[in-house]
C-alpha cells in the first residue's frame, strides 16, 4: 500500500488469510488501508493442487469475486498465498483485461522466504498421488512482471 497512485490495491488470499488478525493489524498500519480491497478467494488453492495452471483456467473464480470491481484503477495486486505465484501469469493478464491502471503484482512469499536454498513440499493429502503435481510446479519458470 506504500506505491504511489491512487487506484486499489487488491489482496487475494484465502478466506483464512484475511481474517487474521495479524494481518488486519498489518493493514491497519499502512498509510492508506482504505486503499486495499480484501479478497479471500475459494477454490484457487484445489485447482492448482490438481495440476491446473492455464492462464485462462481461473477466470471463473476471478470472475465470481472481482466482477463487480472491473473497471476500477488497479496500482497492484497482492498475491497473498503460496500458491498464486503458480498462476502469477493468470491474475497478471485477467487483471490487465478487466481493470485500468499499472496491475503490479506483488508476490506475498517473498515475505516468508528464507533464502536456504531448498524447496519442500508437504501435504496433508496423499503424497504419492500429489507428487507430479509437485514436480509439474517445481518445473515451472520462475514467473517476471511483464513476461510472456
Amino acid at each position: 500500500c506504500e506505491i504511489p497512485g491512487d487506484g486499489k490495491i487488491f489482496m487475494l488470499a484465502t478466506a483464512a488469510t484475511t481474517r487474521l488478525a495479524r494481518y488486519r493489524a498489518l493493514q491497519e498500519r499502512m498509510p492508506d488501508p482504505q486503499r486495499v480491497l480484501n479478497f479471500g478467494i475459494s477454490g484457487i488453492v484445489a485447482r492448482i493442487e490438481s495440476g491446473i495452471v492455464a492462464d485462462d483456467a481461473f477466470d471463473d473464480i476471478f470472475d465470481a469475486y472481482l466482477a463487480p470491481y472491473h473497471g476500477m484503477k488497479a496500482d497492484g495486486i497482492v498475491l497473498g498465498c503460496t500458491h498464486y505465484i503458480f498462476i502469477a501469469r493468470a491474475v497478471e493478464r485477467y487483471f490487465k483485461k478487466h481493470f485500468s491502471g499499472e496491475c503490479r503484482l506483488f508476490d506475498g512469499n517473498l515475505g516468508n522466504f528464507t533464502g536456504c536454498g531448498k524447496v519442500a513440499f508437504h501435504t496433508s493429502g496423499n503424497s504419492e498421488k500429489l507428487k507430479p503435481v509437485f514436480d509439474m510446479l517445481l518445473d515451472m519458470p520462475i514467473y517476471k512482471q511483464g513476461e510472456e
